[in-house]
Order: C-alpha cells, then structure tokens, then sequence
C-alpha cells in the first residue's frame, strides 16, 4: 500500500509540473493550431504588435481571425493584413505596403500618408478639459512641454479648468513637474506609484493613489478597471511608413492608447526608435507637439 501511495504521489507531482509545459509547448513556436493562432492574434492586436501580424505566425493568425470574425469589417481588415504578410514574404515590398496601407485606412479611417495637426503646448493643454482623465507614460517619456504648458493653464484663473471637476492624471511618472498638481487641486493626481511630485497633493486629499503591480495595469486599462479619456504622450519622430515608437519607457502605454479617444504627442527627435510592441501608426495621434528638448534624466 505504501509503495502505490508513493508511485501516486509521484505520477501527481509530474502531472502537475510537466502539464504546463506541455501546454507552452503546443502553444508556442511553429505549431500553433489555427485556434491559438487566432488568441495569438488578437492578443498581440491589443497590444499594438504589428511586427507579430506581418511575421509568418501573423499571416495565419490574421487569416484565422479573417475567417472567424462576424463583424465584416474586421475581417477585411485582416484579411489585408494577412495578404500584406504573404507579399512581404515574397518580397514584394510595394504590394505589402499599399495593402497594410489600406488595412489602416478602413481601421482608422486615415490613410497611411496622414499626418496629425502640429499645434503649440499650449493649444494642447487646451485639448484637456475638465473632468478629463488623462494618462500620461513613465519616466523620460513624459511629454515635457505640454505638462509645463497644463501647468500653468492650471494657474491660471482664467485658464478654464477648475477643482469642482479636476482634470484626473493617471502616470506611473515620477518626472512630471510637482507644479502640475497645484494647490487649487484643478489638475489632481490619481497615482499608480507615488513620488516627490505628487506625495504632498495626495496627502492634501487633493489627489489618489492606486495601489497595484505594474504587470497588473495593462489588464486593468484594457478591461475598464482604470478608465483614461486622453494621453498624454512622446515618441520618436515617424519612421517612412508613418509608425512612431514610444522609446525607452513604454510600460502600460500602449494599453492605454487602445483605450484613449484622443492623444496628444510630443514629437522629440531625441527619443530613441526602439522595436518590438512600442510602435504604432501616427494615425492614432490627433495632434502633435514638436519638442527638441533632452530626455529628462532619472
């Protein structure tokens, strides 16, 4: 009885362990099923990954989605995808462009040649009302010009914000001035770290703090949890094909752009270009700021 107890117990303990790792494995890499292609899809589409959908794993993906998707324009807009995959595979790097073109255009309702308005910090901090909550990205990429210009709309009395129905600012930042949070509370804080800019404002009931792990905010921006009107945001000047790329700090905001109804960004040519999912296309910019300023330092 001892020795079955313990063959047991043993067969249990490598069900357990290896049961996850045969699941990774059937998930992962060339073998995907049709079916995980299509989570893969959709996963990597929230997350604003388009090297995934023009990889070889993507056109099957966006093939499966195409194939699956009752709303018809979603599947054209995969169906292109998918189509521009197969003719970057090819080599045909003209046909892969006009067709992603023209996935982005039924998707945004822009071409891929649009460019954003250019307006002054100012008229942007204008672009934020009151009630507003706005998300604003961690470290040096805070959009310097435009939180120094919202800070003193702030200031000012006839700046047309006010503390019965403050602008609500969402950031991981420990950058941004401490002057934005001023003290007629018209701008407040609403922190997901809390840092000698917003400590004093919070203290001063003139603003929150939302305890939570950084793994955990992009789930809560895409569900709702955390909800954001506006970003706040800079990125590296577009590249030939009009993407822009958040960086060295992207963190939880390319979550919160798929949430946004507007953003507002900076333009520095001193963000670095970096890869992976920190790019997305300047047709989700509304209007852009150009700053040539250094990066702020942490």
């Amino acid at each position: 009885m001892h020795h079955t107890s313990s063959r047991l117990s043993i067969l249990l303990l490598a069900v357990t362990f290896l049961a996850p790792s045969v699941a990774d494995a059937r998930n992962s890499g060339p073998r995907l099923s049709a079916k995980a292609y299509g989570a893969k899809a959709l996963r990597y589409k929230r997350t604003g990954n388009q090297q995934f959908l023009l990889s070889s794993q993507g056109k099957n993906a966006s093939l499966n989605k195409a194939r699956a998707a009752k709303n018809h324009k979603l599947a054209k807009i995969f169906a292109l995808k998918a189509r521009a995959a197969k003719a970057k595979e090819r080599g045909d790097n003209a046909s892969a462009d006009r067709l992603w073109g023209e996935a982005v255009r039924i998707q945004t309702g822009k071409g891929m040649n649009y460019r954003p308005k250019e307006i002054s910090a100012e008229q942007a901090a204008k672009m934020i009302k009151p009630g507003d909550k706005v998300w604003m990205p961690i470290g040096h990429q805070i959009a310097g010009s435009i939180v120094d210009a919202m800070a003193k709309r702030a200031k000012d009395p006839k700046g047309g914000l006010t503390n019965k129905k403050p602008v609500e600012v969402m950031a991981l930042s420990n950058v941004a001035s401490r002057k934005l949070f001023d003290r007629n509370g018209k701008i407040q804080p609403k922190a997901l770290f809390i840092g000698g800019n917003n400590r004093d404002a919070i203290a001063a009931g003139r603003g929150s703090f939302v305890p939570v792990f950084l793994s955990r905010i992009p789930r809560l921006l895409q569900d709702g949890g955390l909800k954001v009107d506006k970003a706040v945001i800079q990125v590296s000047p577009p590249d030939k094909d009009g993407y822009v790329t958040l960086g060295a700090s992207a963190a939880a905001s390319i979550a919160a752009l798929g949430k946004v109804k507007t953003v507002i960004a900076e333009i520095n040519p001193n963000v670095p270009r970096t890869n992976g999912a920190t790019q997305f296309h300047i047709s989700k910019i509304n209007a852009i700021v150009k700053s040539s300023a250094p990066q702020a330092a942490l």
